[in-house]
């Protein structure tokens, strides 16, 4: 049950839709006066006159809400800390009621790890003030800031931090803003997780999602989770997992996981790789793929520190089974005298088996997150970033367990499948890094893979998909590669299986497979040059979209991929000069994008560049430059926010020469000649990227 709240009388007062503020990133520090660059709105002196139950000392910190005070409770002599929200925003919209939400949900939270919060109220001369406890020492931020923890101070501390957070998601809590800064440390007991002030209920985080002003990243962006920083979802318990997996993995190897980060136990030698598959699982992009809640990853987390433990635990009932099995073949020798023989040969046969096959599970088993991370997360970061050595070295590593794996199953249709993901995997990684001849291979090898275990299990749907899946990978390689007409094949044979899918098992499934494929087609055709065949193959899928959308019209997935079709159909009326067709998609395409992800954000920028694009080809140059100007604004934003990132490098460079030649068109040549001189910047830093 979510804990009680002060009302909210309307929009304004719900927490969220306001800027990031450090409410208390430096309210606990008795050392430090951070905020200052000017004077206190309010002194020690004139908070204890308004608050005469307190004997107030000093100010210990400013935040961007608030100002925190030691004092003492006189009538317990108990040391405290005063927050007093500032006077100057006390008329700001929503700030009142966010700062009393604040107070509420501490207060709610009786957990040793949690800031306590022991009242809450208004002076007689309107001040809000909250009074907490005292926590004498840093945040982990200044810990950091001095050098790694060892792993003896790092294991604890973090279990700790997930026990404290794991109390607020069973309230039903979102924190929103879990890093160092807001975990104090003090000289005794276990560290505080604080500073609620961005935190929503369960119930509130559809409507803090509906109610976040363009523009406003909730959080802190180098430990705020995807959905956090994009607002394509509401957040939940799994966004604060995917801050605390930051923070963890910081705190086991003094590092930000930045790119296409390595796992913890390859930055760092004494972390034990146990830890690597709960801290990938935790920065896995897709929230459904990270643990469901604080609990989840302190279970996974302790069960990774505890690995050797265990594993001394397994090796005692191996030897208790051992000793079992001494007293079985004895008994089995006495009966084998009688017998013959025969039936225990077969029995041990079977057992041999069982215990082959289990070993083989577990092996794979050890892998499963890690190779999840790798077939995920991996997939959406290959843009040409470069420093791929090191994820290529560890699917190097998977893909010769898989190998394993597969031959020790008597290839094995499960094991088929799994071998043939690491390899597309494999092979997507090193195409990027121009391998492709030995990319094309891996992709072969895949295919063959994946169809031998169609082969085995002819009516499993999914063995189906996953052979289509294949034959896609390599027409997508071929033609990212330039062999558009073996990428041609490639995808008119994918369309052979669909058809035939679609034949054999009649459904949504099949009917979707069908539509994807011929998309593969229709893509295939508009580099080879069959534009007028491309756009016939681009109105099937859409034939194909429309009736799965109208047989399911929740399915925002059909539904997204029907708009994203106009991008398609508008590119092919472009290439056959059909400029009207062009904008009328593109505006389609980018209608969409303002209903489903709103004005300020990636995708906005992707289609509000699109109908600058055919805007400016139709001589529309004053309407272009306002579509060019807000995609290339949000494209700075998203360079800034991924530094040498070349897939937003090349997006920023596109978009700023099509508003220069806008510029141009509307006859404001100064202002052209700075976009161009930025584009020429920005092609700078793209030829320097690794």
């Amino acid at each position: 049950m979510d804990p009680p709240l002060l009302p909210f009388p309307g929009e304004d007062s719900l927490p969220a839709g306001i800027d990031p503020l450090e409410l208390l990133e430096v309210g606990f520090r008795p050392e430090t006066t951070a905020g200052v660059g000017a004077e206190p709105p309010l002194s020690a002196e004139e908070v204890g006159s308004m608050l005469p139950a307190y004997e107030v000392r000093r100010l210990v910190g400013r935040g961007g809400m608030g100002t925190v005070f030691e004092a003492v409770q006189r009538d317990l002599q108990r040391r405290v800390a005063i927050k007093v929200l500032s006077p100057s925003l006390t008329n700001e919209p929503g700030l009142t009621a966010r700062f009393r939400h604040e107070a509420r949900l501490m207060a709610s939270m009786e957990h040793p790890g949690v800031v306590r919060v022991y009242e809450a109220g208004e002076t007689a001369e309107g001040y809000l003030y909250y009074v907490m406890e005292f926590v004498d020492g840093e945040d982990l931020a200044s810990r950091l800031s001095r050098g790694r923890l060892s792993l003896e101070e790092a294991v604890p501390l973090i279990a700790n931090v997930a026990e404290a957070l794991e109390a607020a998601h069973r309230l039903g809590i979102v924190h929103r803003d879990i890093k160092p800064a807001n975990i104090f440390l003090p000289a005794e007991g276990p560290p505080r997780l604080g500073d609620f002030g961005l935190a929503v209920t369960a119930g509130q985080a559809e409507e803090a999602l509906r109610l976040t002003r363009v523009g406003t990243t909730v959080g802190t962006i180098e430990y705020a989770a995807p959905e956090q920083l994009s607002r394509a979802h509401a957040v939940s318990p799994a966004s604060d997992v995917f801050s605390l997996g930051v923070v963890t993995y910081e705190v086991l190897t003094g590092e930000l996981p930045r790119g296409n980060f390595d796992p913890p136990s390859l930055r760092r030698e004494e972390v034990d790789a146990a830890f690597d598959s709960v801290v990938l699982r935790a920065l896995q992009t897709d929230p459904a793929r990270r643990f469901a809640d604080a609990g989840k990853f302190r279970e996974a987390f302790l069960h990774a520190a505890d690995r050797r433990r265990q594993e001394a635990l397994r090796q005692q009932a191996v030897r208790r089974k051992m000793v079992r099995r001494a007293w079985v073949m004895c008994l089995l020798a006495v009966i084998a005298l009688v017998t013959g023989g025969s039936a225990i040969v077969a029995w041990k046969a079977r057992k041999d088996a069982e215990a082959k096959q289990a070993a083989a599970e577990a092996a794979e088993q050890r892998m499963s997150d890690l190779i999840q991370f790798l077939l995920t997360d991996l997939r959406t970061r290959l843009e040409p970033t470069g420093n791929l050595g090191a994820m290529e070295s560890v699917l190097e590593k998977a893909v010769g367990h898989f190998r394993r794996v597969y031959e020790e199953s008597g290839h094995s249709p499960v094991a088929a499948r799994k071998l043939a993901d690491v390899l597309v995997v494999k092979g997507d990684v090193i195409g990027v890094r121009g391998m492709s001849a030995e990319a094309d291979q891996l992709y072969t090898e895949a295919i063959a893979l994946t169809e031998l275990a169609r082969n085995a299990t002819p009516q499993d749907a999914k063995a189906t998909r996953r052979v289509m899946e294949a034959w896609q990978d390599r027409s997508e390689h071929r033609m990212a590669t330039g062999k558009y007409s073996d990428a041609l094949l490639d995808a008119r044979h994918l369309l052979g299986e669909a058809e035939a899918f679609a034949k054999q098992q009649p459904g949504a499934e099949s009917t979707h497979a069908l539509a994807m494929a011929h998309r593969a087609v229709a893509h295939t055709l508009g580099y080879t040059g069959g534009l007028e065949e491309a756009g016939e193959e681009y109105h099937r899928v859409q034939s194909l979209l429309q009736e799965l959308v109208a047989g399911a019209p929740d399915r925002a997935d059909y539904a997204r991929e029907l708009a994203e079709l106009d991008m398609s159909l508008g590119s092919n009326a472009e290439a056959r000069g059909d400029l009207e067709g062009m904008l009328r998609h593109f505006t389609a395409w980018h209608e969409y994008v303002v209903r489903n992800e709103g004005p300020d954000t990636s995708g906005y920028s992707y289609s509000a560049f699109r109908m600058g694009v055919a805007l400016q080809k139709l001589g529309r140059s004053k309407e272009a430059v306002s579509y060019l100007t807000d995609a290339v604004r949000i494209a700075e934003r998203e360079s800034k926010a991924l530094p040498g990132h070349k897939g937003c490098l090349n997006h920023l460079s596109w978009c700023l020469r099509f508003l220069g030649q806008a510029q141009e068109g509307v006859g404001d040549v100064d202002a052209a000649a700075r976009v161009r001189q930025r584009e020429a910047e920005v092609n700078a830093a793209l030829s320097a990227a690794p």
